[in-house]
């Protein structure tokens, strides 16, 4: 009898264990709830500069990220992001908010952006690149190889003047196929920094050798380019 009595203590203690943290988060599966989504202005112009915001919360999980894309193709991260309109008409902003147990909620707005009565003066010259350096030029996959970091610095300066130009860093692999692309809008003149490592856009890089391209363009389609060569090791 004192033997089943301690058996079944000994169950009973199992039973009402507390979850652990890992447990609470593999049973979340409730999504992220998206309060609102709107755009901080009035109805703006085109050639004009608008900030949205987007507010969520998960009781559970927390918020663990919040990604827009835009009608036009541009996209951006964060609760709060700017960006330049240059088209009349209807934007569309798409934002996906994902939770810290991976759960996902999508929501949006919609701007409509006016013709601009004073559009800016057309700019046909096209933005200067120089200072295009990556420092250093290799980089370690994983972390584990002696003496070579995770992360490089690609350093430009850009000028253009009209003052406002987008930057798109593409990365090919040795055949020519683009295998990551990051994009930074909304760039005004002067030197930039911008940290990369073996996993660009969400994409991991495997060990081999890349052809890095920093491409960049004005408003009105004027572009320069320059390309650099970036390896990854284990």
């Amino acid at each position: 009898m004192r033997a089943a009595a301690l058996v079944a203590s000994a169950v009973l203690a199992v039973a009402v264990l507390p979850m652990t943290g890992v447990e609470a988060r593999i049973a979340d599966t409730t999504p992220p709830v998206i309060d609102s989504v709107r755009c901080e202005c009035l109805r703006p112009y085109a050639y004009s500069t608008i900030a949205l915001t987007a507010t969520a919360h998960d009781d559970e999980s927390g918020i663990a990220s919040v990604a827009w894309v835009f009608s036009d193709g541009l996209t951006a991260s964060g609760t709060t992001v700017q960006r330049r309109v240059v088209e009349a008409g209807t934007l569309t902003a798409t934002v996906t908010v994902t939770d810290g147990s991976g759960n996902v909620s999508t929501g949006g707005t919609e701007v409509e952006v006016l013709a601009n009565p004073y559009p800016p003066e057309p700019s046909y010259s096209e933005p200067t690149l120089d200072r295009v350096r990556l420092s250093p030029g290799t980089v370690s996959a994983s972390g584990l190889t002696p003496g070579v970091p995770r992360r490089t610095r690609l350093d430009f300066r850009v000028r253009d003047d009209f003052g406002t130009t987008a930057i798109r860093v593409l990365v090919r692999n040795a055949r020519g196929d683009r295998v990551a692309r990051r994009d930074l809008h909304g760039l005004r003149e002067g030197e930039r920094s911008v940290r990369l490592r073996a996993r660009i856009g969400g994409v991991r890089l495997p060990p081999g050798h890349y052809r890095v391209s920093v491409r960049a363009t004005n408003d009105y389609g004027s572009a320069e380019s320059r390309g650099l060569t970036l390896r990854v090791v284990r």
